[in-house]
């Protein structure tokens, strides 16, 4: 949660997935909606990366797939995963 104290913002979170909050003084408290956790998913085997991130999707995450190790660098940069899923 962001406060302002004193002229200062300060941020908490208190659970995960995190809730987020902007307080300000002429207008109350807003809320934005939980983040749900990411998951990069990495294999070579393209089918089995896009079933899996099916899955994980339907299952209330946010997935995304990379089909080996170069992407799997570039997509972890801008896709800020939660954790990450190696596939051997």
């Amino acid at each position: 949660m962001l406060t302002q104290e004193s002229g200062a913002l300060y941020a908490a979170n208190e659970s995960r997935p995190s809730r987020g909050a902007v307080r300000s003084p002429e207008s109350g408290t807003f809320e934005a909606e939980p983040r749900r956790p990411r998951i990069l998913v990495v294999d070579d085997e393209t089918r089995i990366a896009d079933s899996l991130c099916e899955i994980l999707d339907a299952s209330g995450f946010e997935a995304a797939a990379a089909y080996d190790g170069w992407s799997a660098l570039e997509a972890a940069g801008s896709f800020t995963p939660t954790t990450c899923s190696p596939m051997c």
